[in-house]
């Protein structure tokens, strides 16, 4: 799968990564940072079949990486393009948000 796939689902999906954020930020966890995780990627239901943070550097230990992972695992992925099985890894970046 090439960036440009991964572009068009972050980009058709970026209320859900506000919404953890948000939730974070509420929690009084400063989500500001970035992400990098590994997705185990299938071209069966359910396509991610696992996720794994390899790094963090925002202000949420626990509460926003888990809200991101649940994200990840329900988002809809093009498994066209996925034969059998792949491995990617993302960097999540994430600014500040408006705590509303």
């Amino acid at each position: 799968m090439d960036k440009t796939v991964v572009k068009r689902v972050f980009n058709r999906q970026r209320a859900a990564l506000a919404r953890c954020a948000r939730k974070a930020a509420e929690a009084g966890e400063d989500p500001v940072g970035a992400l990098k995780l590994r997705l185990h990627l299938t071209d069966t239901r359910p396509e991610v079949k696992a996720v794994a943070l390899e790094s963090n550097t925002t202000g949420s230990a626990k509460r926003l990486p888990r809200c991101v992972e649940r994200a990840l695992r329900a988002w809809s992925w093009p498994t066209q393009y996925v034969c059998g099985a792949a491995v990617m890894r993302l960097r999540v970046e994430l600014r500040a948000v408006d705590k509303r």
